[in-house]
């Protein structure tokens, strides 16, 4: 007899975070189930700064209606400030955005500093392991390494978290060196079912970030802005918009460098 489909077992979603994580929490479906090693891990891999004075995180917020509302924040105290006084309202969209100062440097933020937005958001402990891509360094490591993508789902909310890699074509030449590298863009975001609200995290690699400077014109625009209310994963779409067209642009690149070498080695073949 054949089998109902419905009867096999199924690996669940992990449910979506309700509370921020605390220090002593163990949630063993997230990619961190013991917060002390996050710490360490970030710690080790020097993920943030630790001068609070220099910490800057931009912090918008669009309420039902109204225009969109922007703050940078530098240090913890104001940060825990203007969150105090700032409660979502319904079918509010809110967007925090912590940057590099250059790809090869920490989050200009210190570690107490990201636990608090995390707190804010009342995100799960998945968007801890987000910033540990985002490192200083002096070679390029891990340039094709990803942090596995992430999905929770329960009847309250929704959790997206993913990197994204894409080309960049430096506006410079540097003698000797590729004026094509990989950048990355960190991506968090948590849906409220029942107030419709939206709030976006992403971690970008500069300031200059392309990305971040069409969200935040988009989101001083009426119109552009309600559209990304009624429609909270549009914000994706932009994002892979303004990225995924420069891979044609440097494979090309790639092959202008690599087809004189082989060509080369055809010829030296033939010769010999």
């Amino acid at each position: 007899m054949m089998t109902e489909l419905s009867t096999f077992p199924t690996r669940p979603y992990a449910p979506a975070q309700e509370h921020a994580p605390r220090d002593d929490a163990l949630d063993l479906y997230s990619l961190v189930p013991y917060l002390e090693d996050y710490q360490n891990r970030a710690r080790t891999r020097r993920c943030f700064i630790t001068d609070d004075s220099k910490s800057e995180v931009s912090w918008t917020d669009v309420d039902g209606q109204g225009p969109a509302s922007v703050r940078v924040l530098n240090s913890l105290a104001e940060l825990r400030g203007y969150r105090s006084l700032h409660c979502p309202q319904r079918n509010d969209l809110r967007v925090i955005s912590v940057c590099q100062s250059n790809s090869w440097r920490p989050l200009s933020v210190t570690c107490d500093m990201f636990k608090e937005i995390v707190d804010a958001v009342s995100a799960s402990p998945d968007l801890l392991e987000l910033p540990l891509s985002f490192y200083q360094k002096t070679i390029a490591v891990e340039e094709g390494f990803t942090t596995a993508p992430v999905f929770r789902l329960n009847a309250s909310s929704m959790e997206i978290m993913y990197i994204i890699k894409y080309a960049f074509q430096k506006p410079f030449e540097e003698k000797g060196k590729d004026n094509w590298v990989l950048r990355q863009t960190g991506v968090y975001q948590k849906y409220d079912i029942a107030t419709k609200n939206s709030t976006l995290v992403f971690l970008n690699p500069t300031r200059e970030c392309k990305f971040q400077e069409r969200l935040m014109g988009l989101l001083q625009s009426p119109y552009k802005r309600t559209c990304l209310q009624r429609n909270p994963l549009l914000v994706h779409n932009i994002l892979f918009g303004t990225f995924f067209h420069a891979w044609r642009d440097y494979l090309k690149h790639l092959e202008g460098r690599i087809l004189p070498i082989v060509s080369s080695l055809v010829d030296n073949f033939i010769i010999s």
